[in-house]
């Protein structure tokens, strides 16, 4: 250390923080410990921080709510989709239909039974996509 460097210990740190501090967190106070910065670097660096914050809150802000927008938006398609009737509810049953052998092809499977679903024939062939065979 220098000759003015700030030399900060654990229960130091700890009375600052409110808190106890384990290993790693203590580790990152030796670090900037060891980075010999006088007690003026360090407030200088802090005030940059929290010069900065406002910005940094303002830009988590808007994450989490673009984050609970998605979630609730996600939400909103599952309901939908899952509903009696639902696109999910059609998919199972042309599924079940193709599983029974009625047919011997998806493609004639789908143009069969899409309509008596109310689905459009694309959407029947692709929820027969990927099924396995019938047995």
């Amino acid at each position: 250390m220098k000759g003015n460097a700030l030399k900060i210990t654990r229960s130091a740190a700890q009375e600052l923080i409110g808190r106890e501090l384990n290993d790693q967190e203590f580790e990152q106070v030796e670090f900037f410990q060891s980075l010999d910065w006088t007690h003026e670097k360090i407030l200088a660096f802090l005030a940059v921080i929290v010069a900065k914050m406002p910005n940094l809150i303002e830009k988590t802000m808007f994450a989490a709510g673009e984050l609970k927008k998605r979630q609730q938006a996600q939400h909103a398609a599952d309901v939908k989709h899952s509903k009696p009737g639902g696109s999910r509810e059609k998919q199972a049953a042309i599924q079940g239909i193709w599983a029974t052998g009625k047919y011997k092809r998806r493609d004639y499977c789908a143009e069969q039974e899409c309509a008596a679903l109310g689905m459009s024939f694309s959407a029947a062939r692709k929820a027969l996509r990927n099924t396995p065979n019938p047995t």
